[in-house]
């Protein structure tokens, strides 16, 4: 009976090897940007997903994706992890992205396919170069924030310049580097946001705590 049950024990362990050795996770590394110079809007979120593309009268399926909610500006950094075990020689992968607002607005996707199991991809430094959706002169949304009882509006443009609407005033504003968030200054006028987090100071004086919603 004894030897019985250590040979049950001994199968059933096997088989649970065997399964355990069919999974074998690699990863994938790389950045993924675009072209305009722009910030993204705040609570983006970007999409790196493996597709297998193999069926040209059908939809892709997902093999693997990575959903990130980036607190910086691109190029943004992915590492997507997928079972190796899992790609078949004979079928298509592609790998790609898109970008994304808080509203679920695609704002960037990729648009030419690329097969991440090439022999000339390095799998560790893929660089995704997205595509504008739109055109490249379609502007983000504007953002409306409140501080208290101060309001204004921040217009993000299709390149570093902004227009910012306060107490009746236009200014007009450039982005400049920021350790965190986006920082734009311009006119005696400092705005900073990350997410729907701001923060305004306008002449020497500074209102905080300022959120914001898009429209």
């Amino acid at each position: 009976m004894k030897r019985h049950l250590l040979t049950l024990f001994t199968v059933g362990f096997a088989v649970v090897l065997s399964g355990c050795a069919s999974v074998q996770m690699e990863e994938l590394r790389g950045t993924v940007s675009y072209r305009e110079r722009m910030a993204l809007p705040p609570e983006a979120e970007v999409r790196v997903a493996i597709e297998d593309v193999s069926k040209a009268d059908a939809a892709a399926q997902v093999v693997a994706e990575q959903v990130l909610h980036p607190a910086a500006q691109v190029p943004i950094p992915f590492a997507i992890s997928y079972d190796a075990n899992a790609i078949a020689a004979s079928s298509r992968y592609a790998l790609v992205a898109e970008i994304r607002d808080r509203d679920n607005t695609l704002l960037w996707r990729t648009d030419t396919a690329l097969n991440p199991f090439a022999a000339d991809v390095q799998p560790d430094n893929i660089n995704l170069v997205l595509k504008r959706v739109g055109g490249k002169n379609k502007p983000l949304l504007t953002w409306h924030y409140r501080c208290d009882d101060v309001t204004f509006t921040f217009a993000p443009g299709i390149d570093e310049n902004a227009r910012l609407y306060f107490d009746n005033r236009t200014y007009q504003l450039k982005r400049v580097p920021s350790a965190s968030g986006a920082r734009y200054e311009g006119e005696g006028l400092m705005f900073w946001s990350k997410g729907r987090d701001g923060m305004l100071n306008v002449g020497g004086k500074t209102y905080e705590g300022c959120t914001g919603e898009a429209q």
